[in-house]
């Protein structure tokens, strides 16, 4: 993933620092982050299931491998995102170590 981000470079349709409280008070935002959770534990198991059950080639299990490893980088930024968020249930529930 880092070479990809090297290779795409900046997003430049990111918003800007000063709308990000407008954005951090809307529920749509909210609510995505929170459907992500669960997405990440599905494509987890189901990468974990697709390894044990199937006759993969190494070159598939590798790529199973990447996407496995990619997603759990990807529930790491998650959590990351709602370690900030003002809510207790939020910190709490889904950022290890919140407190």
């Amino acid at each position: 993933m880092p070479l990809l981000d090297a290779l795409i470079g900046e997003d430049e349709n990111n918003p800007p620092e000063a709308v990000v409280p407008q954005l951090d008070a809307d529920r749509y935002y909210r609510w995505l982050t929170w459907a992500t959770v669960p997405l990440h534990f599905v494509a987890l198991i189901a990468c974990a299931g697709w390894a044990g059950t199937q006759d993969l080639s190494w070159w598939a299990l590798g790529l199973l491998a990447y996407v496995a490893g990619a997603d759990a980088g990807l529930g790491l930024n998650t959590a990351h995102e709602l370690g900030h968020k003002h809510n207790r249930l939020e910190q709490t529930t889904w950022s290890p170590g919140g407190s």
